[in-house]
C-alpha cells in the first residue's frame, strides 16, 4: 500500500508531529487513526513523499530552505512550483524529521518523489555532490536498515543531478514514473 504523506503543495496528508510553518496545511487529527490502520495491517505500507518539490516550506521558509534565483528571491518552475535547496540546512532538517517521523509510524519504505534538481533551474551548484551529501545526511539520521527509495520523473542526468552510481549506491530501489523514456 502507497500512502502519498507529502505532496508537490507542501501538504502533510495525515496530522503530523513534525514541526512547520502554518502555511504547511497537515491532514485533521481523524487521519492518524486511519493511518495507523493502514500501517498495523498485514501489508507493506510504503511513505511516498515530494521530497524537494514543496510549494508550502518553500514559501513560509524561503531563506533557510528554498531554490532560489541570484537575488534570493523565490525561484518556481515551468509548471508554478516552488523547490526546495538540498543545499540547505533548513531543507535537510525537514526532510531527515518528516523521514524519521515515517520510520516511528513504522513505514516499511520511504519513497523520495521529486528528488533532485529540476532541469530548468539555472543556479550554481555541484549538484551531483550536493545530493549525494543530501542523501547520506539523511541515511546517517535514520535507524540502520531503513528502506529509502527514489522515484524517477526523468531522465538522470547532470542537470538533474542525479547519476546512475548515485542512484546505485543510495537508494534500495529505484522507480520509473509511468511515460519515462527510457530508451534516450
Amino acid at each position: 500500500v502507497v500512502v502519498n504523506v507529502k505532496t508537490v503543495d507542501g501538504s502533510l496528508a495525515y496530522a503530523s508531529e513534525v514541526s512547520a510553518p502554518e502555511e504547511v496545511l497537515k491532514g485533521g487529527e481523524t487521519t492518524l487513526p486511519h493511518l495507523r490502520t493502514i500501517l498495523d495491517s498485514d501489508h507493506g505500507v510504503v511513505a511516498r513523499m515530494a521530497c524537494l518539490c514543496d510549494n508550502s516550506y518553500a514559501y513560509a521558509m524561503t531563506e533557510a530552505a528554498a531554490l532560489c534565483r541570484e537575488d534570493g528571491t523565490l525561484w518556481w518552475d515551468n509548471y508554478g512550483r516552488y523547490w526546495l535547496d538540498p543545499a540547505k540546512e533548513g531543507t535537510l532538517s525537514y526532510v531527515k524529521a518528516l523521514c524519521q517521523e515515517y520510520v516511528d509510524l513504522g513505514f516499511d519504505e520511504i519513497v523520495l518523489d521529486y528528488f533532485g534538481y529540476p532541469a530548468e533551474w539555472e543556479g550554481e551548484a555541484d549538484r551531483t555532490a550536493v545530493l549525494t551529501q543530501f542523501i547520506t545526511d539523511l541515511r546517517a539520521a535514520l535507524p540502520r536498515g531503513t528502506r529509502i527509495s527514489v522515484l524517477l520523473r526523468e531522465l538522470p542526468g547532470a542537470e538533474n543531478g542525479l547519476t546512475a552510481e548515485l542512484l546505485n549506491t543510495s537508494f534500495d530501489r529505484v522507480y520509473t514514473a509511468s511515460g519515462l523514456d527510457t530508451e534516450a
